[in-house]
Order: structure tokens, then sequence, then C-alpha cells
């Protein structure tokens, strides 16, 4: 019985990594695409803005993950008043940040001598509203390892945005565009979450039921704003002493290095349920542990590398020359970042096998480092404050490996992997260093040599090969049958 439900986990798993595979794969293609029309045409100053937007965006989907990890985590199926009374929990909070928003936004806009940000915050909090409501209906399906709902809802918002902006940015109105986009992605992404799942939208209230909700939704909620705020909102922060140019130079940067930690989300998202499906045995766990992180830095690691390291050749090419102090800001924060993707994964296993304070405490920490420190060096360091803010921050690290040690995890396997993780951006460094100073042929070749090392050397090269022979034998089987 216990084989056959670890089977079970194990196929739907897989199922689950190739929808979410497929989902962020077409999302990144299409983000990608957005961000490059959009930053030729409207700029550093309209990015800046921007960037503004989606941070209040992404408060939105982080006050909407309470009731998401509720509806995951709930040990019986959720009833129908459970899930009313969920929506009517992100009905409230979406309310709450749509006010603080419209009744700050006047200064924010003063403060960073833009008077485009209010009408653009005011759309986004139209449109952020309907994001609780999704994210409730994605949960149901996410419980039991279905992505399918969450893969369309996910990239029907980045097809509306980018539709959306990218047509008017072209056709000369790139404000007009991101304006229209925010309002219009999570009002459509909602419905056809709610039409692919066939789930009505309805309303209860049960004050017990609140209370539960409530409960489980503020830390767990605190917990991910911790882990997330950092990244999104450290440009935003810098960009108030800096002002609207460098914020939106900063947050490009940051936005690049984070288009392959989509990696990351998709195994923080697969390790939430498989970890909280699994034996809670030490041998077990770090079996678990590393077979997710081997996968994920066998493609992460290349996919950051070769984006920041050849940086100095693509980015006055794509994005303008206007862009290029970006690149110095991306090869500051590649390690910061992979150490980040590591510690996330770890904080998935603590909190789902019931040690949800501390990676809670450690992300605390962190914060409590972060934020005091950004401030300190972007006064003094102005542009590059923010970047290595990152590096220092990095110590409350030890606060989490810690943690591990005395749950048992052998803290030697984390060592090991930072190790790694340092090695590749010391490589990154030198290759970028290569870009900058050599011809366009070595770069090109150093980028293909230290590639296929990294391939040579990974932990999963066997299990890879042996997947591709795999594939290769069923088409020559099939092309055999169908002679």
């Amino acid at each position: 019985m216990v084989s056959e439900l670890k089977e079970n986990i194990g196929l739907a798993a897989k199922a689950g990594a190739r929808q979410l595979f497929l989902r962020y794969g077409i999302g990144f293609l299409i983000n990608i695409a957005g961000t490059i029309v959009i930053a030729r045409k409207g700029g550093p100053e309209l990015w800046g803005i921007f960037a503004v937007s989606q941070v209040v965006l992404t408060v939105f989907a982080l006050l909407s993950h309470g009731c998401w990890g509720y509806l995951i985590q709930s040990e019986t199926v959720p009833d129908r008043k459970t899930i009313g009374n969920c929506y009517s929990f992100q009905s409230f909070l979406s309310i709450a940040w749509s006010l603080l928003i419209l009744v700050f936004s006047p200064v924010l806009a003063n403060r960073l001598s833009s008077q485009d940000l209010f009408p653009l915050l005011a759309s986004t909090v139209l449109g952020g509203f309907f994001y609780g409501w999704r994210y409730v209906t994605c949960g149901l399906s996410e419980r039991n390892l279905q992505y399918s709902v969450a893969s369309v809802a996910e990239l029907s918002d980045i097809l509306t945005f980018n539709g959306i902006a990218v047509v008017l940015a072209l056709a000369g109105h790139p404000y007009q565009g991101i304006v229209a986009g925010n309002l219009f992605r999570g009002v459509i992404s909602t419905f056809v979450a709610l039409r692919k799942a066939a789930e009505p939208l309805y309303f209860s209230f049960d004050r017990e039921i609140m209370i539960k909700i409530g409960k489980f939704s503020f830390p767990y909620t605190s917990f991910i704003a911790l882990q997330w705020l950092p990244i999104y909102g450290g440009s935003v922060v810098a960009g108030l002493f800096l002002g609207i140019r460098d914020l939106g130079l900063l947050q490009l940067a940051y936005k690049t290095v984070e288009y392959p930690r989509v990696l990351v989300t998709i195994a923080f998202r697969l390790s939430m349920s498989v970890f909280s499906r699994t034996d809670k045995t030490i041998s077990e766990l770090q079996n678990s542990l590393k077979k997710i992180l081997d996968i994920l830095y066998f493609m992460l690691v290349p996919a950051m590398g070769l984006i920041v390291a050849l940086s100095p050749r693509w980015v006055p090419v794509v994005y303008g020359g206007t862009w290029t102090a970006m690149s110095d800001v991306m090869v500051i924060i590649m390690f910061p970042h992979l150490a980040m993707a590591m510690m996330m994964i770890l904080s998935s296993l603590m909190s789902a096998h019931g040690g949800a304070q501390k990676p809670f405490f450690f992300y605390g920490v962190y914060n409590i480092l972060y934020w005091p420190v950004l401030i300190v060096l972007t006064r003094s360091a102005g542009f590059f404050g923010l970047p290595i803010t990152e590096w220092v921050a990095l110590a409350a690290c030890m606060v989490l490996i810690r943690q591990l040690s005395e749950a048992g995890i052998a803290t030697n396997m984390v060592f090991g992997y930072l190790t790694v993780l340092l090695a590749a951006a010391g490589l990154t460094t030198l290759l970028w260093l290569i870009a900058i100073h050599r011809s366009l042929t070595e770069t090109i070749s150093a980028a293909i040599i230290m590639s296929v090392l990294w391939f040579i050397g990974s932990p999963v090269r066997r299990e890879i090969v042996g997947w591709v022979k795999k594939q290769y034998a069923l088409v020559a089987k099939r092309t055999a049958a169908s002679k």
C-alpha cells in the first residue's frame, strides 16, 4: 500500500512537472518578447514606474497564498462552506490592500516625481483584486498535484498583459499599454481559471472557519512575503533614494536574472506537495532533497550563467544602449540568487514536515539584515548598494543551516552545493569578463566549453542520458511499427 502510494505520488508529480514546465516555458518566451518591446519603447523611466506597479501586483499574489496553502495542506477534502469562506477571506484582504495603495499612491508618485504613477496603480489594484479568487480555484486542483488549471490561468494572465501592452507599445503608446494590461490580466485569468476548473464562484461566512483560515494564512503568507519581497521590492526601495531611472535599470536587471528562476518556482511548488506526502525518515527526506536540487541546478545554473555571462554582448543589442549598466548588476547578484534558490527548497522541506516556524525565523533574520543594509549601502554606494546588499544578507543562511543540522539533515551536503554554486558563479564572472574584453568567437567558444563541462560533472548526467536514449528507442520503435 505504501509503495503504491509513493508510485502514485511520483506519477502525479511527474505529470505536474510537465504541466508546469510547459506553462513556464511558454510564459518565459512571451514575457521575454514583451519585456524587450516595452523596455525599448519606454526606456528605464517607464520601466521604473512599471516596476512599482508589479510590486503592488506581487503583494496581491502574496496575499492570495494563504487560502491557496490552506486548501493544499488540508488533510480532508475542503467542503463547500470552507471553499466559500476562502473566497470571502481573499475578498476582504484584496479590498484592504487596494484601499491602502489608493491612499498612499499620490505620496509615492510625488516621491518618485512621476505623475503617471497614480493612474497606473489605480488600474493595477482593479485588476489585482481578482487574484485572490484565482488562487483559491487553483489551490483546489493543486492539492491533488493537478496543475492544468493553474497553468492555463497563469498563461492567460501573461498572454493578456503582453498582448495588450505590446500592441499599444508598438503603436507608440507604451504607458497606455501597461495601464490596460495590468487592468485586464487579473480579470481574464481569473475567469479562465473558473471556467477551466468548472468551479462556481460563491461566498460564505462562518466565524469558526474564518478563524481557522486566518490562523493558517497570516503566518504562511508572512512566510511567503519574507521570501519574495526582497526580490521584488528591493529595487523599488533603492529607487526611492536613487530616482526612477536607476529604479528601472535595477529592476530589469533583477527581472532578467529571475527569468530562469521560474525553475525554482516549479521546484518549490512540486516540493511542497511531494515533501508533505513522503515519509518523515531522514534518509527519505535527504534523498528527495538531493534529487530535487540536482535536477534544479542541472538546468538553473547554465541557464542563469549564460544569460548573465553573455549580457555585455546581448543587452545593448536587445534592450538598447541605455540599459548597459544592468549587466554589472546581474553578474554581482548571481551567486546570492542561486544560494537563495537552495534556501527556498530547504524551507519547503522544513515547512512540509511541521517545521514552518524554522524557515519563518530564517527569512525573518534575512529581512532584518536586508532592509537596513540596503538603505545604508544605497545611500553610500549608490547604484551598486542593492546588489552588494544581496551578499551581506546571505549571512542569515547560517540560521537555516543550523536548523537543518538540528533536524538531522546532513549539512555537509548543503555546504557542498554552496561550494559548487560559488564555483559556477566564479566561472560565470570569468566568462562575463571574456565577453567584455575578447572577441565574440572567443566568447562563444568559452561558453560552449563551460556548458559541456557542467553537463559532464552533473550528478544527473546519467539520468538525462538514459532518458534521451529511452525516448530515442521509443521513436525508433514507433517508426518501425508504422512501416
